[in-house]
């Protein structure tokens, strides 16, 4: 993650670095969604 937010960091203009925040919790949310699913999918197995 922390690599990823760097890359954002470094590739994005810094008029959109105020969106970084947003962005990694977006990226967070989408990371424990994931994880919800594949446990799910392993308990109905």
């Amino acid at each position: 993650l922390e690599n990823v937010m760097r890359g954002l960091k470094e590739s994005l203009p810094e008029r959109h670095h105020k969106l970084l925040p947003m962005n990694e919790e977006a990226i967070v949310r989408g990371m424990e969604i994931v994880q919800l699913e594949q446990e799910a999918v392993l308990t109905a197995v």
